[in-house]
């Protein structure tokens, strides 16, 4: 029996409790429905199971085969119970969430089980309070409402509470177009649907939205590039990935920053019930650097920091909200932290598996978040993730974290779908739930359960082949379309081809030649498993074979372009023109699975990145 997350304490008792058309749920009295969604999706699927839908009752009267559904009054909301006897079947929660989060382990058992369940006692509560999902809507995929549904769904069936989605230029914001134009921004309809659909699957959503720092769709506007930190004019620029993350922070001194971040919280807060508004104000690398250099020398950048912080978490906290901020500009100046806000939570945010205790030190509420190494990549870096949730779970609890939230970024047009990102996003559920429930000498147990039930791969090889392909995406998405981007310096480039270094000249050829032959073998096994699988999510390995393509394509614009400048490759079969070809096909499926998920968005610019690099190989062949 595959259970996830693993209940803290599970005893398996005599006897089976048979599912049959007798099966009726009986609520107790004081059981309002209102709050209780996750009640309807248990009856439908017992629907689904026994041929006929269970009768919903507040009375046991005639019935033989009782699911009880009880409300206890308890210290923690989201602690249930369940015992499964050959008789009857009682779920106890001290909450609603509690109620909510017992049916989802109740779902998971009959989904294994059919008609027959192992009786059993279970004894459950979590580890951290909150336990999230920080999902990027600002690098270039929006998905449909549908699809986020869909997410929010996954989110609550394995116990996740907070939905938190970052927003730069993604809501239309009403005297904002020229921010929004051209991403097909959320509107303020999309987020009351969400929120409203969060709320019925106990799950919180949280606005997220950038104020301070990775201001650069809104700076690189004519209308607003005045309120850069930099000197220089910005919007007349040229596109590109690597820059669009890596500067652009507001002048802290002039007042029409604030005005207009004050305008933004003001617009986009109330359409979230949340108490929580983050703020972001994560990565001000121009801090201090351009028109406030004269003050950053007199006053310290830590101060200037803390000075637009404030004034941004007193809009929030006027809303009757409570800000929420990224910790690693704080970080680096720590004698600071007790300034932030006196009721600002930190999001303690590191890309190592260390987490720093300055937070806790400094009696500051914070939430520890791990990435999930999937930016930029066709496969997300399983073992890399695997590795800093395994850590950082536990440090977050011998910290004391309030919350834990896994991150998808999307750096780069967030080319990675979200199949990858699944095996990281439900390890955080896993691992904040019951921090000990797995260590890396178990984590086996969580593949083979995560294939399982996320793929149906009853062989339970699927995630041991996604982590050996993992280990062969030696030439990620940013090597490659560095070919292509304008901020590339020329000392970066190969100068008979122009692609840049790392494609040409630093792989090296027997290696890259090595990981193409492991990828063709584990891309054929990867068929097969999919061949044998019922997933539950019918894209899930289109999704997973299309990665495979990806980190193969990559490997042979590397060969190629190693060849055309005279390096020795092993015939292999590839020419330049076979393989822009080949991308061209690529770009076709990868935009016909986009666009199942996700929004038009920015898919644009991927597009254009892919078919232009088949252009180049190409134009290398005429002129070769």
């Amino acid at each position: 029996m595959h259970l996830l997350p693993v209940p803290r304490q599970l005893t398996s008792t005599e006897g089976v409790f048979a599912l049959n058309r007798s099966v009726a749920i009986v609520l107790d009295e004081n059981i309002d429905v209102t709050y209780f969604e996750s009640v309807f999706t248990l009856v439908n699927f017992l629907e689904t199971v026994i041929g006929t839908r269970p009768v919903i009752s507040k009375s046991a009267n005639g019935i033989t085969l009782p699911i009880h559904v009880q409300l206890q009054s308890g210290d923690n909301e989201q602690a249930y119970r369940c015992d499964i006897t050959p008789t009857e079947i009682t779920l106890v929660g001290q909450g609603y969430a509690g109620l909510h989060y017992g049916i989802q382990t109740l779902l998971q058992i009959i989904r294994q089980s059919g008609s027959s369940l192992t009786c059993s006692a279970i004894e459950d509560a979590p580890d951290y309070p909150v336990r999230g999902l920080y999902f990027d809507m600002s690098r270039g995929k929006i998905p449909t409402l549908d699809e986020l549904f869909a997410m929010v769904d996954r989110l609550a069936s394995y116990k996740m509470n907070q939905f938190q989605i970052y927003i730069e230029h993604t809501y239309a914001f009403r005297n904002h177009p020229d921010i929004w134009a051209g991403a097909d921004a959320l509107s303020a309809e999309d987020i009351l649907k969400l929120d409203a659909y969060c709320r019925k699957q106990h799950i919180e959503l949280i606005p997220s939205m950038s104020s301070f720092g990775h201001f650069a769709t809104a700076i690189k506007s004519k209308r607003k590039e005045h309120l850069n930190e930099r000197v220089e004019s910005v919007s007349d620029l040229p596109f590109s990935w690597w820059e669009r993350v890596t500067g652009y922070t507001l002048d802290v001194s002039n007042d029409e920053s604030i005005a207009l971040i004050k305008e933004m919280i003001e617009e986009l807060s109330p359409l979230f019930t949340s108490e929580i508004f983050n703020i972001c104000c994560d990565e001000t690398w121009d801090l201090g650097k351009g028109k406030n250099k004269e003050r950053a020398e007199q006053e310290g950048v830590g101060a200037l920091y803390i000075e637009f912080v404030t004034k941004i978490s007193e809009v929030v906290s006027g809303l009757g909200k409570r800000p929420m901020l990224w910790g690693d500009v704080i970080l680096h100046h720590p004698e600071l932290i007790e300034q932030l806000p006196e009721n600002a939570i930190a999001l303690n945010y590191d890309t190592s598996k260390n987490s720093s205790p300055d937070f806790k030190n400094g009696d500051v509420d914070f939430y520890i978040c791990v990435q999930l190494s999937s930016q930029n990549r066709w496969v997300a870096n399983l073992e890399l993730s695997t590795e800093h949730l395994l850590a950082l779970a536990q440090q977050g609890k011998a910290n004391g974290a309030m919350g834990f939230l896994a991150n998808e970024w999307g750096d780069g047009g967030h080319i990675n779908c979200h199949t990858y990102s699944l095996h990281g996003i439900i390890l955080g559920a896993a691992l904040s739930w019951n921090v000990e429930s797995y260590t890396s000498e178990t984590i086996d147990a969580y593949d083979k359960a995560f294939g399982y039930l996320e793929f149906g791969d009853s062989s339970g090889e699927v995630v041991a082949v996604l982590r050996k392909m993992a280990k062969e995406h030696v030439i990620t998405w940013h090597e490659t379309y560095f070919w292509i981007d304008s901020w590339i310096p020329e000392d970066w480039r190969e100068p008979k081809t122009y692609a840049p270094d790392s494609l040409v000249g630093i792989p090296d050829t027997a290696d890259i030649c090595s990981s193409r032959e492991r990828m063709l073998a584990l891309s054929a096994e990867l068929k097969n498993i999919a061949l044998r699988s019922c997933p539950a999510d019918g894209l899930a390995y289109q999704e997973m074979l299309l990665g495979a393509r990806g980190i193969i394509a990559f490997l042979d614009i590397v060969l190629v372009l190693q060849k055309h400048v005279g390096k020795e490759v092993p015939e292999l079969g590839l020419s330049l023109y076979g393989l822009a070809d080949d991308l061209r096909y690529f770009e076709r499926d990868f935009h016909a699975l986009w666009h199942k998920r996700n929004r038009p968005s920015e898919y644009y610019r991927i597009q254009l990145a892919l078919t232009k690099i088949a252009t180049l190989l190409d134009g290398l062949a005429v002129n070769n």
